[in-house]
C-alpha cells in the first residue's frame, strides 16, 4: 500500500521539477539579455549621413535634449514594425528609444507629428 503512494510523490516531485526548470532558465536568459530600458522621445535633429539624431526626451519634470550617434548595431524600425533607414525619420517625429549606458540598442518610429502613430 505504501510503495504505490511514495512512486506517485515521486512522479509528482520529478514532474514539478522538470517544469519548474524551463520557467527558470528562460527568465535567467530575459534578464541576460536585457539591453537597455525604453524612453518616449520627439526628434529635434536627424542626419542620415552623418548617422546623427538630437531628441527631446518625454519626463513629466522637465525637458531634456540628448545628441546621439548611432552604431551599425543599432536596430531601426518603423511605425509598420519593420526594420528601416534612418532617412524616414523626420524632425518632430515620436520616436521610442532603447538604450543602455548613454548607447542607443533600438530605435522605433512612433508617428510623424500631428498623425496618429502607425497611421500613413
Amino acid at each position: 500500500m505504501l510503495r504505490p503512494v511514495l512512486g506517485i510523490l515521486t512522479f509528482l516531485a520529478a514532474l514539478l521539477m522538470l517544469a519548474d526548470g524551463p520557467l527558470t532558465a528562460q527568465d535567467k536568459g530575459k534578464a541576460a539579455g536585457k539591453k537597455g530600458t525604453p524612453h518616449d522621445a520627439t526628434l529635434i535633429k536627424v542626419d542620415p549621413k552623418g548617422h546623427t539624431i538630437e531628441v527631446e526626451f518625454h519626463d513629466k519634470k522637465k525637458k531634456k535634449h540628448q545628441h546621439y550617434k548611432l552604431t551599425e548595431s543599432v536596430k531601426i524600425v518603423g511605425p509598420d514594425g519593420h526594420f528601416t533607414k534612418l532617412e524616414v525619420f523626420k524632425k518632430g517625429d515620436h520616436i521610442k528609444i532603447v538604450e543602455h549606458e548613454g548607447q542607443i540598442h533600438e530605435l522605433h518610429h512612433k508617428g510623424h507629428k500631428g498623425k496618429d502613430p502607425g497611421k500613413k
